[in-house]
């Protein structure tokens, strides 16, 4: 099976794209890291789950959570500082 047929299959069985699902894995994979390490840099973060620049990954990341991931990373380690 080639992507674009697989690609036609996804789109047509669920409604979504192939990269609408994979920004939400990512996205998805990003909570999860700053869940875990909540001091982890950003810049690198998004270079590791495969963003072209932590830009890209903030104005997704803000769009879906409502806030930047800076911001939600701080209030994860104020949460954990007390």
């Amino acid at each position: 099976m080639t992507d674009r047929t697989l690609q036609r299959i996804l789109r047509r069985y669920t409604g979504i794209t192939a990269s609408w699902l994979i920004s939400r894995y990512r996205l998805l994979d990003t909570l999860d890291a700053l869940q875990s390490d909540p001091r982890r840099d950003v810049a690198e973060l998004a270079v590791v789950l495969g963003w072209y620049d932590q830009a890209h990954l903030t104005r997704e990341f803000t769009a879906a959570v409502g806030v930047p991931p800076a911001r939600y990373a701080r209030a994860l380690v104020n949460e954990i500082d007390g």
